[in-house]
């Protein structure tokens, strides 16, 4: 190569701002020559004498290896026609790994030229390196278009502003080397050359890979998209939002998610938490892209099972083998050589689109740790059996008629605002939207109500066939309809009888009361207990001959309500703090409820004597009525919505009486591996001798295959599903539910994720 003697040009580089080391000046050699002098070769070098030499551009652009348009000889040729993301050229592996050989005399270096059509400014950064230890850039501006300029930075920190991390963390692993390949804002081409790294790196071999986002999102960048971390409604904590700023935006994960991944061929597994964007239309994917040097490979996942809304953290799993991926170019083994970019995307509609990613894994199959459960046991009567990723749930509701799960999202209709099924073939599907509701129950033949908290409303509907306004005129001016509860036989008085539905109005800063409505009839709203004073009632439950209501304002006493409007004190052991949920377990006779304020814990309350039993902490926070029993099943489900958890807790053992009534309903059911590999095992208990049938429904409620139908004797029943109809068919990809028949006694199982 040859060299000339050309005048040096010096600028100030930004100090170090995580260290707040000294502003140091440093040289850079700005040269406007043909070809540029070199007193010492390089360590690692790439000239692009003869190809691109494993170097990518990533942006907005289209990269090519030229020859003759070098500096001199071959090229890296960047044509950008585009204003969009800024365009950075990425090192192979030969320039990363442990640079802690390197000192303040070795540097980066690079030489490059651009021709502008239009446009103006300068990129945001020239360099930047980056590791699982931390993140550093380095700025340049004022050179020149039309001719070869040469940028170099030394290998010190005082001439790099650190982003995150520590300088001794980072060059310890540089897993990511990038270089300015857009000079402008607007139309250019570049040309890239001479690419030197005075000194050379040891190759660190990548490792299993977790983030959790407990430590925000570094690393984390968009394409078209903005990312940033939530701080809970995650699976479990915070979670990284993807917003798309235009159309087709997507998430690249840390440069430490790449390098070789041939390790893990045909044994490893890339994983995550995903939450859809809101709506999904038909026909969607989320989509992975593995890019680098040796070739592209992508795999979608259809959103269908999802149109509409979902309230669900979807497990996506992904084998790290090549019959799981569509090779777009190259091979596959060439590509597992050197990744240098992963991109996760999920393009569902024609707007900008947001979703969710959380627990994102990479590394040997099964090395996942299991997802995290919060929740803490303190009473070892009861355990935690299951849960489900859902996000935002607040009340629960079973509805006898189907046996399914269902609950309340208390937000805003734009936020997501409404009932969903949490079981069942509409399983994580929104119903109905409704405006931050509150309370929800079911009658026995199926008929579901909800209450508006700020519009102070009864709303009534039936399955999927629609919603009406069942009562609006509560307390004028302050409606806060909240609880429900369907008042038990024999509840007959002035204004109530049984079967009629008894509402709270929990009047913030206006009048309290217990409403009564009919089931029946819309616009029947009747005052059952006006407010007494100094009472802030929210939930209701019965033991089919008493009521009780809590109270968020005394806390060492609930009430119990009468026919007549009149209420009793039912004092409690020790005060539980902020109440605002209620249900009743008949296998113990015992209530359970919730302190709202911290610590925040699940109590049960002994109804005949009001002794308190302190029985699960560790939950984020506490919606309203957030609790529900099924007493014949002995569980209790417990809605946490900041930490996105829905959890099944066993309870304790039952009366005689309702264990004969167990005898309808399996204690439990178990579905692994889910999502589904090559086949799932459904695991049943049960308690007693009795009929069982047992069936895999789609996402629309048809039923697919048949896996048990006849008497079973009692204790464990082991199926396995294949992800085959009837016929031996496999089925399409998507969300199926198991529906099970105990005795006559319909229920449903969580969904089994088919890939």
């Amino acid at each position: 190569m040859r060299a000339f003697d050309l005048p040096n040009h010096t600028v100030d580089l930004p100090t170090n701002r995580t260290s707040r080391a000294r502003v140091a000046t440093i040289s850079l050699l700005l040269l406007s020559a043909i070809a540029l002098p070199r007193t010492a070769q390089s360590a690692v070098e790439t000239t692009f004498d003869a190809d691109l030499e494993g170097w990518a551009v990533f942006g907005d652009n289209v990269f090519y290896w030229v020859d003759g348009e070098g500096n001199p000889d071959g090229c890296l040729r960047i044509d950008d026609d585009a204003i969009g993301e800024w365009s950075v050229a990425t090192a192979p592996a030969t320039f990363l790994g442990d640079w802690t050989s390197l000192g303040v005399t070795d540097s980066l270096a690079y030489d490059a030229i651009h021709t502008m059509t239009n446009g103006s400014g300068n990129p945001p950064v020239m360099f930047r390196i980056e590791g699982p230890g931390g993140i550093a850039t380095a700025t340049r501006t004022g050179f020149p278009a039309n001719v070869w300029n040469h940028f170099s930075i030394p290998i010190d920190p005082t001439a790099w502003t650190l982003e995150s991390g520590t300088w001794s963390g980072l060059i310890g692993n540089v897993t990511a080397v990038e270089l300015a390949a857009e000079m402008i804002f607007g139309d250019e081409v570049v040309r890239m050359d001479n690419i030197e790294l005075g000194g050379t790196p040891v190759l660190v071999n990548p490792t299993d890979e977790l983030d959790t986002f407990d430590d925000g999102d570094i690393g984390w960048s968009g394409h078209s998209a903005s990312v940033s971390v939530v701080p809970e409604d995650g699976d479990t904590g915070p979670y990284l939002e993807v917003e798309e700023d235009r159309d087709g935006g997507r998430v690249v994960l840390p440069s430490w998610y790449g390098g070789s991944w041939t390790q893990w061929d045909g044994v490893g597994e890339l994983s995550f938490s995903f939450f859809p964007p809101d709506p999904v239309f038909p026909s969607t994917n989320a989509v992975v892209e593995l890019h680098g040097p040796g070739g592209t490979a992508m795999v979608e996942t259809t959103l269908d099972p999802y149109v509409g809304a979902t309230a669900e953290w979807i497990p996506i799993v992904l084998a790290i083998a090549e019959t799981e991926w569509t090779m777009v170019r190259g091979t596959w083994s060439g590509l597992l050589e050197h990744v240098q970019e992963v991109v996760i995307s999920a393009d569902a509609s024609t707007g900008n689109d947001r979703f969710g990613l959380d627990n994102v894994y990479r590394g040997v199959s099964g090395g996942a740790p299991e997802p995290h459960v919060p929740l803490q046991i303190l009473d070892e009567e009861h355990s935690v059996c299951d849960f489900w990723s859902i996000r935002n749930a607040s009340a629960l509701a079973l509805n006898p008629a189907d046996g399914f799960l269902y609950a309340l999202v208390n937000e805003t209709i734009a936020d997501g605002g409404g009932v969903y099924a949490l079981t069942g073939p509409n399983a994580v599907h929104r119903l109905y939207s409704y405006d931050r509701p509150l309370g929800l129950v079911f009658t026995e033949d199926g008929a579901g109500f909800v209450t508006e908290n700020y519009a102070g409303v009864l709303h009534r509907f039936v399955g999927m066939d629609g919603t009406a306004v069942w009562g609006d005129t509560f307390h004028t001016g302050d409606d806060d309809v909240a609880g429900l509860l369907i008042a038990p036989a024999g509840f007959d008085g002035p204004v109530v009888s049984g079967g009629d539905i008894l509402i709270t109005d929990h009047g913030n800063g206006g009048a309290d009361g217990v409403w009564a409505a009919s089931p029946d009839t819309a616009h029947l709203e009747r005052e059952l207990v006006p407010d007494p004073g100094s009472v802030d009632w929210y939930d209701l439950a019965t033991d089919g001959s008493s009521v009780w209501v809590c109270d968020a304002i005394d806390d060492d006493v609930l009430s119990v309500i009468h026919p007549d409007g009149s209420t009793t004190p039912f004092p409690l052991s020790q005060n539980i703090p902020e109440m605002r949920v209620l249900a009743y377990d008949s296998g113990q006779h015992a209530l359970y409820t919730m302190s709202s304020s911290s610590p925040v814990r699940l109590y049960r309350i002994d109804a005949a004597t009001g002794d308190v039993t302190a029985v699960a902490e560790g939950i984020g926070s506490v919606g309203y009525g957030n609790l529900e029993i099924d007493s014949a099943a002995r569980k209790l489900y417990l809605a946490d919505d900041s930490m996105s958890r829905v959890y099944e807790i066993c309870l304790p053992a039952g009366s005689s009486s309702v264990d004969e009534d167990v005898s309808h309903s399996p204690l439990t059911v178990t579905i692994a591996p889910n999502p589904l590999v090559s086949r799932s095992q459904i695991r049943l208990r049960l308690p007693h001798d009795a009929s069982l049938e047992v069936d895999v429904l789609d996402a629309t409620g048809r039923r697919v295959d048949r896996l048990a139908s006849g008497w079973h004797e009692a204790g464990s029943v082991v199926l396995e599903w294949d992800g085959r109809d009837d016929q031996g068919t496999p089925v399409p990809s998507g969300a199926y539910f198991v529906r099970y028949v105990v005795d006559g006694k319909v229920s449903s199982s969580r969904a089994i994720v088919l890939r």
